[in-house]
């Protein structure tokens, strides 16, 4: 049993797919910590979150090396994968003092876009802080790089506003 995680405006959203069962099981859910249960319930082997896990707590530029790895296989379409916040971000409140906080920290702001999943990225980063055997099964990814896994590392040119 395997799962896709991606946050979405009312919680999370899950698909489980096990070699087993024919269509995929799709299932909403309130808080990330709920998915988990779940993950254990179902005895899944491999949890996928489309979030970043593994962020940057320490002054200096940094860059992570799965982003950079996933920006080479997007190739053209690098920027569908953004930076991922200093952690220092995640207790902030207001965008301007995250974007000080942030370049504080890693030398740069952050976008809009990041600054609208910080709440996303705060809840999976308290859970899989707080019990690091969680990361054994709970695994960041991005969907443009699994896209482009299963077209043989070509990376799809529409966007997913326009599919």
């Amino acid at each position: 049993m395997f799962g896709g995680v991606d946050g979405c405006k009312s919680g999370w959203v899950a698909v489980w797919l096990a070699l087993a069962i024919d269509r995929p099981q799709v299932k909403a859910y309130d808080v990330f910590a709920d998915i988990l249960s779940d993950a254990k319930a179902r005895a899944a082997s491999l949890v996928l979150a489309d979030i970043p896990i593994g962020l940057p707590d320490f002054h200096g530029p940094h860059t992570r090396a799965c982003a950079l790895s996933a920006r080479r296989i997007m190739g053209r379409y690098a920027p569908r994968v953004f930076p991922a916040p200093s952690r220092s971000v995640l207790e902030t409140s207001d965008y301007a003092e995250a974007c000080t906080i942030n370049r504080e920290a890693i030398g740069k702001t952050i976008s809009r876009q990041t600054w609208a999943l910080v709440p996303k990225i705060a809840e999976g980063d308290r859970i899989l802080s707080s019990d690091p055997g969680l990361q054994a099964y709970v695994q960041e990814t991005h969907p443009g790089v699994g896209f482009a896994a299963l077209r043989r590392w070509d990376p799809v040119a529409a966007s997913k506003n326009t599919v």
